[in-house]
């Protein structure tokens, strides 16, 4: 009998802690987990709730004996008896005991009053500040974390690609001599204080990776990163009034004529759910984007000035249209976009 005792108690304690184990592991999925602590109380209140398992079962098999008494059914009803005890014991924890908590990652939180990006398991964020400066911060999987680069110089282009701007290494006190994590500089007179959008090619841990940032008061926000190795696919959402404005308002070289035969739709709702891949380094003789210069895709043509551009991605059409409604003067045929 006390032979029997021992291995009901451990298998009270083996069966209790199986469905402990699974529900504390629910959470594996994510990247960042409970500490060490956590775990050590898990164990704890497992190994708490076979102890406990293990005296009900002996109260459950003594009243067994006194009634009945033993005989060759012993080990089937103590089985049986012990199964039940752990089955409600590890039901008991699933139901009380709390999941451990799973640390925030990719929260896409701006830390410095600009705009984030997600890319790969690093976050850029692009903030203006006074004068048209402009700073880039580099971090890794959570924006707490910063992620020094081994490069001391990174170069922007702005708005339709013609101008670029030098953005230097800031590093913060402690990065190793020769990196950074933030990298700022300015941009031309003219531009401060104005909406633009920056392109950056970024050389991050996983390879060079090119994010378009839509900065200052009156930028139509843009979320697709753009790199080699990824996809984005394009979603719509209610249309907002300054998307309204931009896309179905005539204005300059952007025509009603070219609003309808744009579908009289925004890009978005155009291009929803399609996919955005971009290709960074487009052979001599091939259509670039105006506003990247990457390789343009043809599954994102727009009409603008009654001719038909093509872009890498919708947000690429925001700011040539805005360029073509204020500048109309500069704008060229789409033919001058070749990559020589």
């Amino acid at each position: 009998m006390k032979r029997l005792t021992f291995y009901g108690s451990a298998a009270a304690l083996l069966l209790a802690a199986v469905p402990a184990g699974a529900h504390s592991g629910s959470g594996t999925a994510s990247k960042e987990l409970t500490a060490a602590t956590d775990t050590a109380a898990a164990v704890a209140a497992t190994a708490l709730l076979g102890i406990a398992a293990y005296f009900v079962y002996r109260v459950l098999v003594r009243l067994y004996e006194r009634r009945r008494g033993t005989n060759f059914k012993e080990w089937t009803v103590q089985g049986g008896l012990l199964a039940a005890t752990a089955l409600t014991m590890g039901t008991l924890w699933h139901l009380t005991v709390p999941a451990p908590a799973v640390a925030a990652a990719h929260l896409d939180v701006p830390r410095h009053g600009g705009q984030i990006q997600a890319v790969g398991d690093n976050h850029l964020e692009a903030a203006l500040g006074p004068n048209g400066t402009v700073s880039l911060y580099v971090m890794g999987i959570t924006e707490s974390i910063a992620c020094p680069l081994p490069v001391t110089t990174l170069w922007a282009k702005t708005g339709m690609g013609e101008t670029k701007v030098l953005l230097h290494a800031a590093p913060l006190p402690g990065e190793p001599k020769g990196q950074a994590s933030v990298f700022t500089g300015a941009l031309p007179a003219e531009m401060a204080g104005k909406a633009t959008a920056l392109t950056l090619a970024v050389p991050l841990p996983g390879g060079e990776r090119t994010v378009r940032f839509d900065l200052g008061p009156g930028a139509v926000a843009s979320a697709v990163p753009m790199h080699d190795t990824a996809a984005a696919v394009v979603t719509a959402s209610a249309v907002t009034p300054a998307q309204k404005a931009l896309f179905l308002t005539p204005g300059g070289a952007y025509t009603q004529a070219d609003i309808r035969a744009n579908g009289g739709v925004t890009p978005d709702q155009k291009y929803q759910g399609m996919m955005a891949s971009h290709h960074l380094h487009p052979q001599k003789g091939t259509l670039t984007c105006p506003i990247t210069m990457t390789q343009a895709n043809t599954k994102f043509p727009w009409v603008v000035g009654g001719k038909k551009y093509l872009f890498c991605c919708p947000p690429c059409i925001a700011e040539f249209v805005k360029n073509a409604k204020t500048n109309p003067h500069d704008l060229k045929p789409p033919d001058s976009y070749i990559q020589s």
